[in-house]
């Protein structure tokens, strides 16, 4: 009895054996050399492997993926085998999905965030909800708790910079304008009884990037090198996700977070309905 591959799965395999080919074989010297895949690269090799339509071949095609079944992927994983893994991990494949923030996962998440910061018996004044991933979650938890909302565009992914926000900044940092109230020579201008509280809420921490603008940028408009700083991150300015990222690079630590997840030891496929 003969078994023999249909022709669109021999379509299947020439396609990954030619990416194989064409954009991982070349790399393989550097990469053994260096015992490292620089970032640029992995970013070319991400989005060839899109570009070419076998990235995430293993998901749905409904929700971005390649919509491949199980003996197809294997036959993809079978060409991938001919290079090393560190490159050929890029094209992910990825083992889980969690098909996030929809309707009542949404406020199943924000109430667990909400709890924890009761069980810290800490309240913001305000929420900054980032667009746009932290837009649904931030209106929901305001609608909830009754707490007035804010919004912050740091849209980094599409190449763009943050919106610089002044105000927000002195609130954090309980800024004392001094032409509007006068203080001697050497008296600091931050005044902890006029910091306020902030969450800053988003749909995810990532690789870091986002908050780390953000805690950047508030810091460089109002007297960035005072020690005052260290006391407001973490304390009266907090930090909220749906999804944590325990391999983010982020420069500080998540105060609360609904889901932990770790995409250097999985890579884990969130779906969210406002990026469809």
């Amino acid at each position: 009895m003969r078994f023999e591959l249909t022709k669109e799965q021999q379509m299947i395999v020439d396609m990954t054996r030619q990416f194989t080919e064409r954009e991982l074989f070349p790399h393989e010297e550097q990469v053994e050399r260096e015992r490292e895949v620089s970032p640029d690269l992995i970013k070319q090799i991400k989005q060839r492997s899109i570009a070419a339509g076998i990235y995430a071949c293993n998901m749905p095609s409904e929700l971005g993926g390649g919509g491949l079944d199980s003996f197809d992927t294997t036959l993809v994983d079978r060409e991938f085998g001919a290079t090393s893994y560190a490159l050929h991990y890029i094209v992910a494949r990825p083992s889980n999905i969690l098909r996030a923030c929809r309707d009542q996962q949404i406020k199943e998440y924000v109430n667990k965030i909400s709890y924890q910061m009761y069980k810290d018996n800490w309240r913001p004044d305000y929420i900054v909800g980032l667009t746009r991933g932290g837009l649904i979650p931030a209106v929901y938890m305001s609608h909830m708790l009754d707490i007035p909302m804010e919004t912050l565009k740091v849209a980094l992914r599409d190449g763009t910079a943050g919106e610089s926000n002044g105000w927000m900044a002195e609130d954090a940092f309980g800024y004392i304008d001094a032409s509007t109230v006068p203080r001697p020579k050497g008296e600091p201008t931050s005044d902890p009884a006029l910091r306020k509280n902030i969450l800053i809420l988003d749909d995810i921490n990532d690789t870091g990037a986002t908050l780390d603008w953000i805690i950047q940028d508030w810091q460089s408009g109002a007297l960035p090198n005072d020690l005052a700083w260290a006391d407001i991150w973490g304390n009266n300015v907090r930090f909220a996700v749906l999804f944590d990222n325990l391999s983010s690079k982020f420069s500080r630590k998540v105060n609360y977070s609904a889901v932990e997840i770790n995409k250097a030891e999985e890579d884990v496929w969130i779906v969210y309905p406002w990026e469809r």
